[in-house]
C-alpha cells in the first residue's frame, strides 16, 4: 500500500535556434507546458500540451524534434493524472522515432525510454520496468561516465524498481551510491537528494530496520515540506510513506494526521480520483481497521470505490491494448481484496452490502463494456462508427488468418495487434452513445434482490486473497461466496483456500488425468458438493431455484452433477443456473427478435498440407518465442478428424425445428465444403438459433501473445488447411476464433449451441472470469450459450442434442435452461453415465 516515487526526467530544451515562426511558436508553448506542470497547474499545462500536439503534428511532423519534446512531455503530464492508457502509447511512439532519428544512443532516446520504465512501475509491470532502467543505466555509464547526473538518476531508478519488488540486496548498494553521489554534487536539501533519502527509508523499512529507517523518513519529509512545500508530489509521497511507518508501529495517533494530510493535498493537486489519493485513501482505511474504527473505515472503502470506478472507467475506455485493460481491472483486485477481507473479519449487515456491491459492480465489467459497445455500433447510422467496426472486422479476419502461420514473421502479426488496439480505441471515442452507457449507475444490491424469485438464491463466487489488516500481509488466494436472496440482506461465506477448487476442476475435465490419478468421476462429483454446495446449506431453506456465477475456474464446473450424501445430483434437489453475474438479472430483457435455425455440421475439414517452417524470417529476438507458440499448437491440434454423427446431427435438429416451428423460416443446414467461416460471418439476418457440431478446441498457451480470444475456436470447412497457414479464395483459414465470433451478427439470437469438444474452456483472469467462445459469442449479441465442458463422443453429443432440442421447442414459453434441466433429468433418472449429459452448460447472458 504504501508507494515509492521514481525519479523521471521531462523532455526539457536546453538550446534553441529558432528555424522557422511555426518552429518557434511550438518550442514557446512547449516551454510553458513545462512551465505550468511545475508549477503544480496540471490541468492548464493539459489543455496546453493536447494542443500544442496536435498542432505539432501538423505544421512541424511527427518527426520533428519539438513534436518529439511536446510528445513526451504530454505523455508525462497524462502520467501525472493517472491517465495511464493514454501515456503509455505516447511513450512508445516517442522511443520509436528518437531511435530512428537519432539513435539508441542518444540522451533525449534514452530520456524517453527511461520515462517508460518509469511508467511500467506505476503501472506494477516491474518485469519490464527493470530492463529498461537496466538498459538505460548500461547506456549512460558507458557514454557519460559514472559520476554523471543522468547516470546517478538511473541508478535511483533501478534502485527504487529493485526495492519495490523486495530485491533488497539489490537494491541497497545502489541507494547508498545515489545518497553520497547526491550530496557532494546537490547538496543535502536538494529534491534529488532528498528523493534518495526517502527510498533509501523504505528500502530500510522493508528489511524492518526500523530505527535507522525512521530517522531517513523525518529527514525527508520535513525537508521536503520546507523546500518544495506541503503540495508538492514528493511531499504527498513523504507524508504517506511515514505516516505507514508508524501505523505499522501501531502509532496511530502519529499515522492518522499525516494519512489525513496527504489525502487532502493530494485532492487538491491531483484530484479525488488520482490513484495517488486513492492509494492514500488506501492507507488510511487500514489504520482505520487497525486502530479499531470499522465505521469510519466503511466510509472510507466507500469513498475509494467511487474513486475507482470512475477512473477505471476513463482508463478502460482510454487505454488501447485490451490486455492493458484486463490488467487495469485486475490491478483493482487488490482494492477487492482488502473489501472481502474486511468484511469477513469485520463482520455486519453494511459490510455485507458493501462487498456484496462491489461484486456486481465489478465482476466482469469489462466483457459488459464490450457487449454494449458492440450492440450500439451494430445499430448506429453514424458513418465514422460503421467505418471503424468494418476495419476492426478485418483485422480480426486476417489475425485469425495467420495465427497458425509460422511463416509471417512477429512483427507482421505485432502490427495487426497495435492495429487491433487502435481502431478499438477509436471505436470507443467515436461512439457517443457508448460514452453515454458508462456514465449510468452501477447494478446494486437492492437492484439484484428485488429481480430475484422469492425461491431463488444468487450465489456470486468470488476468488480473492485474504488480507490480514493487523499483521499487515495477504494469505494465499480464497473463495468466497456472496449469498443474495430477495428482501434478504447478502451474506458472505469463506470456503477457504481456492488451490482446492483448482484441483478439483483440473481432474474434473481431465480424464487422462483422472484414470493416472486413479480418482473415479463420481468421488469428484461428491467432493464438489462438500466443498461448494454444503458449506451454504443453512441458506437454502425454502430455495428452489439457484443462479451460480462462478468465478475463475470454477467456470468449468459442472454443478448440476455434484452428488450430496444421499447420492442425490444437485439438479435433482434444485434447478440450477449459471450465468456470468448477477448484474444480468437486472440487465435490459429484450426478447429475442431472430427467426429460423441455421446448423452447420458433417462438415469437410480438408486435408493437411505440409508447410515448410522459414524460420529465417523470423527477427533474432522474436524468433525462439513464435516458434515455441507454434510448436505448441501443434502438440495440441496435428488434425482435425471428420465427425461422422455430426450430419445426421444437423439434419434431425433441422427436422425437428421445423416441425415445432412451422412459420419461421425454413432451416438452412450446411454440411460438407458448405459450412464456411464465410458463411456463417455473412449471415443477412440473426438466426433464432445457430447450431455449430463440430470440434471445438482451446490452447493452454496461445497463438499470439496477449490475444487470450485466439487461443479458443471451432472448426468450419476446410479447418486443416489452418495448420500449415492456407487460405480459402476468401482469405479464411476454416477456423472460427473466438476473435471474430464476438463480431458475428448474433444480435436478436436466441441460442446458440456448440456442440463440441472444450468450447466451454478459455483463459480466466480475475476481473473477467472466462475469455473464450462464451463470452465472445455473448458479446456478439447471442442470449443463451450451450457449451460443452470436455471432450463429448461424437454420437452421445448428437443423442443428447436432439434430445434437448425436442424438450425446449415443445415449450409454451422458450426457457432453454429449463428444457436443458429436463433433458439431463432424463438421463439420470435412468442411470446413464454422467460423461454425456453433465458437460452441457448453458450460460445466460
Amino acid at each position: 500500500m504504501r508507494s515509492l516515487i521514481l525519479f523521471f526526467f521531462l523532455m526539457t530544451i536546453s538550446t534553441f535556434t529558432p528555424a522557422q515562426s511555426d518552429e518557434l511558436e511550438i518550442s514557446e508553448a512547449n516551454l510553458e507546458v513545462m512551465s505550468l506542470y511545475k508549477s503544480g497547474q496540471i490541468g492548464e499545462a493539459l489543455d496546453l500540451a493536447e494542443k500544442t500536439f496536435k498542432d505539432a503534428k501538423i505544421l512541424l511532423g511527427i518527426e520533428h524534434p519539438e513534436t518529439l519534446y511536446i510528445m513526451n512531455n504530454l505523455a508525462v503530464v497524462y502520467e501525472s493524472t493517472g491517465q495511464y492508457g493514454k501515456a503509455e502509447p505516447l511513450h512508445i511512439k516517442g522511443i520509436e522515432i528518437s531511435t530512428k532519428i537519432l539513435g539508441i544512443n542518444h540522451q533525449e532516446t534514452l530520456r524517453s525510454i527511461n520515462n517508460l520504465a518509469v511508467l511500467y512501475s506505476r503501472m506494477q509491470r516491474f518485469d519490464e520496468s527493470i530492463q529498461l532502467h537496466k538498459l538505460v543505466l548500461e547506456k549512460r555509464e558507458s557514454l557519460l561516465g559514472l559520476e554523471h547526473p543522468d547516470t546517478v538518476s538511473s541508478l535511483q531508478n533501478l534502485a527504487s524498481a529493485y526495492a519495490v519488488t523486495k530485491q533488497i540486496t539489490a537494491a541497497k548498494p545502489l541507494f547508498r551510491r545515489v545518497v553520497e553521489a547526491r550530496e557532494t554534487q546537490m547538496g543535502p536539501d536538494h529534491p534529488l537528494t532528498l528523493e534518495t533519502v526517502a527510498n533509501l527509508a523504505v528500502l530500510l523499512d522493508n528489511a524492518n530496520l526500523n530505527e535507522l529507517a525512521e530517522p531517513l523518513y523525518i529527514r525527508a519529509f520535513n525537508a521536503r515540506e520546507r523546500v518544495l512545500g506541503p503540495l508538492h508530489p514528493d511531499t504527498i509521497v513523504s507524508a504517506n510513506n511515514l505516516a505507514y511507518f508508524f501505523m505499522k508501529l501501531e502509532r496511530f495517533q502519529e499515522a492518522k494526521p499525516l494519512f489525513k494530510s496527504a489525502i487532502n493535498a493530494s485532492v487538491q493537486l491531483h484530484g479525488p480520483e488520482h490513484p495517488s489519493t486513492i492509494g492514500a485513501k488506501a492507507n488510511l482505511s487500514a489504520l482505520l481497521v487497525k486502530s479499531g474504527e470499522f465505521e469510519e473505515a466503511l466510509g472510507s472503502f466507500q469513498q475509494m470505490d467511487a474513486s475507482l470506478d470512475h477512473w477505471l472507467r476513463l482508463e478502460a475506455r482510454s487505454t488501447q491494448a485490451a490486455e492493458m485493460r484486463r490488467q487495469l481491472m485486475a490491478a483493482n483486485s487488490v482494492f477487492q481484496d482488502a473489501i472481502y477481507s474486511f468484511s469477513l473479519q469485520y463482520p455486519s449487515t453494511e459490510t455485507a452490502r458493501f462487498a456484496a456491491n462491489a461484486t456486481l459492480k465489478w465482476k466482469g465489467r469489462l466483457a459488459q463494456d464490450n457487449t454494449i459497445l458492440r450492440r450500439i455500433a451494430s445499430e448506429t447510422d453514424s458513418n465514422s462508427v460503421v467505418k471503424v467496426i468494418e476495419e476492426i472486422r478485418e483485422i480480426e479476419r486476417k489475425l485469425s488468418s495467420i495465427a497458425f502461420n509460422s511463416n509471417i514473421n512477429f512483427e507482421e502479426k505485432f502490427a495487426l495487434i497495435q492495429r487491433l488496439n487502435s481502431a478499438e480505441i477509436e471505436l470507443r471515442s467515436v461512439s457517443e452513445e457508448f460514452r453515454q452507457f458508462q456514465s449510468i449507475k452501477n447494478a446494486t444490491i437492492d437492484d439484484v434482490s428485488s429481480a430475484l424469485p422469492g425461491n431463488a438464491l444468487l450465489v456470486e463466487f468470488r476468488i480473492y486473497s485474504p488480507f490480514d489488516f493487523q499483521d499487515d500481509y495477504y494469505d494465499e488466494p480464497s473463495l468466497v461466496a456472496v449469498l443474495i436472496r430477495k428482501d434478504v440482506d447478502p451474506v458472505l461465506v469463506d470456503l477457504g483456500y481456492a488451490h482446492t477448487f483448482f484441483a478439483l476442476q483440473a481432474l474434473t475435465v481431465d480424464k487422462e488425468i483422472r484414470e493416472i490419478e486413479g480418482i473415479p468421476f463420481r468421488h469428484l462429483m461428491h467432493y464438489g458438493f462438500d466443498l461448494l454446495i454444503d458449506p451454504l446449506s443453512e441458506y437454502l431453506d425454502e430455495i428452489e431455484t439457484i443462479y451460480i456465477a462462478p468465478d475463475g475456474p470454477l467456470q468449468a464446473l459442472p454443478f448440476d452433477a455434484f452428488l450430496n450424501e444421499d447420492k442425490r445430483r444437485l439438479i435433482e434437489l434444485y434447478n440450477v443456473r449459471t450465468i456470468q453475474t448477477g448484474r444480468m438479472l437486472v440487465a435490459e430483457n429484450k426478447r429475442p427478435d431472430g427467426k429460423g435455425l441455421v446448423a452447420i455440421g458433417g462438415i469437410d475439414f480438408g486435408s493437411v498440407t505440409k508447410s515448410s517452417e522459414n524460420s529465417e524470417t523470423q527477427p533474432e529476438t522474436h524468433a525462439l518465442e513464435v516458434m515455441k507458440a507454434n510448436d505448441i499448437t501443434r502438440q495440441q491440434i496435428t488434425r482435425f478428424q471428420q465427425l461422422p454423427h455430426s450430419e445426421n446431427e444437423v439434419r434431425e435438429i433441422g427436422k425437428i425445428y421445423a416441425k415445432y416451428e412451422p412459420d419461421e423460416p425454413t432451416p438452412i443446414v450446411l454440411t460438407g465444403m458448405d459450412g464456411t467461416e464465410t458463411a456463417v460471418k455473412t449471415l443477412a439476418t440473426p438466426p433464432r438459433v445457430l447450431h455449430f457440431a463440430t470440434h471445438g478446441y482451446y490452447l493452454e498457451t496461445g497463438s499470439l501473445e496477449e490475444q487470450p480470444l485466439l487461443q479458443s475456436g471451432i472448426t468450419l470447412a476446410g479447418a486443416n488447411r489452418a495448420l500449415s497457414g492456407a487460405l480459402d479464395s476468401h482469405s479464411e483459414n476454416g477456423i472460427l476464433h473466438a476473435l471474430e465470433a464476438q463480431s458475428l451478427n448474433l444480435r436478436g439470437t436466441e441460442l446458440v449451441v456448440l456442440s463440441a469438444c472444450n468450447t466451454g474452456q478459455g483463459v480466466h483472469d480475475y476481473s473477467e472470469g472466462l475469455e473464450g467462445l462464451p463470452r465472445a459469442l455473448q458479446i456478439a449479441g447471442a442470449k443463451y450459450i450451450l457449451v460443452a465442458l470436455w471432450p463429448v463422443g461424437d454420437q452421445a453429443a448428437s443423442e443428447f442434442m436432439k434430445r434437448f432440442y425436442r424438450n425446449w421447442l415443445s415449450q409454451s414459453t422458450s426457457d432453454p435452461a429449463l428444457a436443458l434441466r429436463k433433458t439431463k433429468l432424463w438421463y439420470v433418472g435412468r442411470s446413464l453415465p454422467a460423461k454425456d449429459w453433465a458437460p452441457f452448460v448453458l450460460i445466460e447472458g
